[in-house]
C-alpha cells in the first residue's frame, strides 16, 4: 500500500496498491475522529470519510492519507462501490490487481471534484482493466 503525501492544504492526493485475494476485509473502518478536508457532519451534508483504497481491500481508516470527504450517495455508494465489486470478483478468482486512486481537486477547494479509479488485473486472461472519473457531487 502506498498512500501519497498530503498536499500544502492537507488534501490526500492518491494511494497506489498491489491487491491480493488475501488482503481482503483486512483494513479498518474510517476514524471519526479524522476528518478529511472539508468534511462536515450531518444527514444535510450527506458526507462520508471516504477511502481511497477501500477497507475491504486494506486500506486504512486510521490514516489522514487515505481518506477524502466523499458525497456518500451516490458517490462512495453505488458508484464506487459497484467498480470496487468488479476489483472484489477477480481477487475473489485469484487475480492480483494493480490498483490507483487519485482524487482531483479544483483550485483550493477542499473536497475533491473527481476521483479517479484504474485498477488491472495482472493474471494471463484477466478480464479487469479500467479507468473512470466518478464525479464527486450529490
Amino acid at each position: 500500500m502506498n498512500y501519497h503525501p498530503l498536499d500544502e492544504l492537507s488534501r490526500p492526493t492518491g494511494a497506489d496498491a498491489l491487491l491480493k485475494k488475501a488482503m481482503i476485509n483486512t483494513g479498518t473502518s474510517a476514524n471519526r475522529a479524522i476528518r478529511p478536508p472539508g468534511f462536515i457532519s450531518g444527514p444535510k451534508y450527506d458526507h462520508s470519510r471516504g477511502h481511497l483504497i477501500a477497507k475491504q481491500f486494506g486500506g486504512s481508516g486510521d490514516n489522514p492519507q487515505n481518506l477524502v470527504t466523499l458525497y456518500q450517495y451516490p458517490v462512495n455508494d453505488p458508484y464506487m462501490n459497484f467498480y470496487e465489486l468488479e476489483i472484489r470478483h477477480a481477487l475473489n478468482k485469484g487475480e492480483t490487481v494493480r490498483y490507483r486512486v487519485i482524487p482531483q481537486y479544483t483550485g483550493q477547494e477542499l473536497i475533491p471534484e473527481m476521483i479517479v479509479l484504474e485498477a488491472k488485473g495482472l493474471n494471463p486472461n484477466t478480464t479487469l482493466d479500467f479507468k473512470v472519473a466518478i464525479p464527486n457531487k450529490k
